[in-house]
């Protein structure tokens, strides 16, 4: 991308640069984009427009904005997308799948903007607000479920549930659970000061759910660039040639700009091979990627990925989708996270629970806790709700990256040679094609050497 980024800029075109800082990153940000687009079309409807009322500041906002927005989408189609290596391939084709194949429930989406935390809204280290609230009730409804939850241990003598036959009990003020009366996983929502809070959901509230896409809008054409980065000691001669020939890395950039600039393109090839059931080989189980995140499949490693029979989808296969192409560490990803799940839930936090809640109750710290304060019982839980994040987004790009994974597609799309699809390719420029730029090129240098001339018999003329 370093050799491709001035051709672009010398060429007066306009790009936006979208990285991740780690597999999955990418994916997440695509789908997050997707969903707001949504959400925001979805909006326009006269019939939904009530539903996110009260939150006056993002309807102002939208509005504002709805202009501007309009005319992006008109132009993407016009641009194009670059991806770098064949990682970049899966996680924009995932994020495409489960962004519009995935159900929207518009109310919560709702009840989340009126807590200040829209899909558009970040914390200052950048983490998704919108992300942590969805996990928070996700760990909820697990530790619901959990004989063992890590925060549900036995209260300290003294705090449990008075009796109501105790003459000095109130039922009118039960006394509140150490478990709940300490803070939660995070601090209550700052609200605007303008727009009243949310209504409170009516018990017999039906969720207003934006189905489905059945098939996803056209995509901006696609220029998929080779990129790899290779592990290993056995890959450093090679490392170490390619050091003192970045000459290829210029050359294949400035192929890529000029294909850009040429716009001319290709359908996408589509999947043909299927397995022996009938199905189409090669491609992305999505419950396999959520029963990972979930932490399952613990024991699961890299194989080679079966081929779809598309020069496209299977971008890079022969090179980036082998086990022996990914860093030996990451390839056990799975069960490293599951032991230090396991270490972390049995060995690291009930101590120092247990140790706050003494604290908590009145127990004199000693000097080294008083030196160096330990956790209270909420930086725990946010603690906790910060590891799990971790966790389940780098098992989640693991599942999508991971060699054997297969690449991100429905058969709606289109299966087939010669099947139409949402998406298109740049075609790379041939000869002729070099031929034609370079005869511009010298007619504008021609047109130039004349006016260059021109103007010096002007001068001469004058003097």
């Amino acid at each position: 991308m370093l050799s491709l980024q001035p051709l672009l800029v010398a060429s007066g075109t306009d790009y936006a640069l979208i990285t991740g800082t780690n597999p999955g990153g990418l994916g997440r940000t695509l789908l997050a984009e997707i969903r707001a687009r949504r959400i925001a079309n979805a909006s326009k409807d006269p019939a939904i427009i009530a539903v996110s009322a009260y939150n006056a500041d993002s309807v102002n906002v939208a509005t504002v904005l709805e202009e501007r927005d309009a005319a992006y989408e008109a132009n993407e189609l016009d641009g194009g997308i670059v991806m770098l290596g064949r990682g970049a391939l899966k996680e924009y084709l995932w994020a495409l799948r489960k962004g519009y194949g995935e159900e929207i429930d518009l109310r919560e989406e709702a009840r989340l903007e009126g807590m200040g935390l829209g899909s558009g809204e970040k914390r200052k280290d950048g983490r998704w607000e919108r992300e942590e609230e969805i996990m928070v009730r996700e760990l909820d409804r697990e530790d619901a479920k959990s004989d063992s939850a890590p925060f549900d241990v036995p209260e300290p003598v003294g705090l449990e549930r008075l009796d109501s036959s105790d003459p000095t009990s109130t039922p009118e003020e039960p006394a509140v659970p150490l478990s709940t009366a300490y803070a939660p996983y995070r601090a209550l929502p700052i609200l605007p000061s303008t727009p009243p809070p949310p209504p409170p959901a009516a018990a017999d509230e039906k969720p207003l759910i934006l189905p489905a896409v059945t098939q996803i809008p056209s995509q901006p054409p696609l220029l998929l660039v080779p990129f790899s980065h290779p592990f290993g000691i056995r890959q450093w001669p090679a490392k170490l040639l390619h050091f003192f020939n970045h000459r290829s890395d210029v050359k294949l950039g400035a192929e890529c700009a000029v294909s850009i600039i040429n716009a001319q393109t290709r359908p996408f090839d589509s999947p043909v091979l299927r397995t022996e059931a009938g199905e189409l080989q090669g491609l992305l189980d999505e419950k396999v990627v959520e029963e990972v995140r979930l932490g399952q499949h613990k024991d699961l490693g890299m194989d080679e990925s079966p081929r779809t029979g598309s020069q496209d989808l299977d971008f890079l296969a022969d090179t980036d989708d082998f086990p022996s192409h990914f860093r030996k560490s990451y390839r056990t990803l799975p069960s490293a996270h599951e032991y230090a799940r396991r270490t972390y839930y049995t060995t690291d936090l009930p101590p120092r629970l247990a140790q706050a809640r003494e604290l908590a109750n009145g127990r004199t710290p000693t000097k080294a806790e008083g030196k160096y304060p330990p956790k209270i019982e909420s930086e725990l839980r946010k603690e906790r709700l910060e590891k799990e994040l971790k966790w389940r987004r780098e098992l989640e790009g693991w599942a999508v990256q991971r060699s054997g994974s297969g690449v991100a597609w429905e058969e709606r799309w289109g299966s087939g040679q010669g099947s139409e699809n949402p998406f298109k390719v740049f075609v790379p420029v041939v000869e002729r094609d070099l031929a034609e730029l370079e005869a511009a090129k010298r007619s504008w240098e021609e047109l130039q050497s004349q006016k260059q001339l021109a103007v010096e018999e002007i001068q001469a003329q004058g003097e």
